[in-house]
């Protein structure tokens, strides 16, 4: 969906006006082929969802395909999450008076 972004609007367009939109909603292919869901307001896409005939597994198995050919680069296997370093008195307490579930996820850390 656009949510009114003017260079999705104009690349997708582009897209549609020279045919080559068809992997950019790769679930409606065989009810409304030639639609393109990033032109799509947010309420027109849940309604072209919801008229679609697969089951819940052919459009789990669509999607993934289709977010694996649009981000070929991605690892879903990375966390990109940081390690906060707490600074003060409470950052150097590291190990003292650590629980046993503390303790236990500690060693499955490291």
């Amino acid at each position: 969906m656009h949510d009114n972004d003017p260079q999705v609007l104009e690349r997708e367009k582009r897209k549609n006006l020279a045919g080559t939109q068809q992997d950019s909603s790769p679930h409606h292919k065989t009810h409304a082929p030639g639609w393109n869901e990033h032109l799509a307001s947010e309420s027109e896409a849940h309604i072209k969802a919801d008229k679609s005939t697969g089951t819940v597994d052919e459009i789990v198995k669509t999607t993934v395909d289709y977010v694996k050919r649009r981000h070929p680069n991605d690892s879903s296997s990375q966390s990109f999450e940081t390690r906060e370093e707490i600074e003060g008195p409470l950052g150097k307490s590291q190990n003292k008076n650590m629980t046993g579930s503390e303790e236990a996820v500690r060693a499955d850390k490291t």
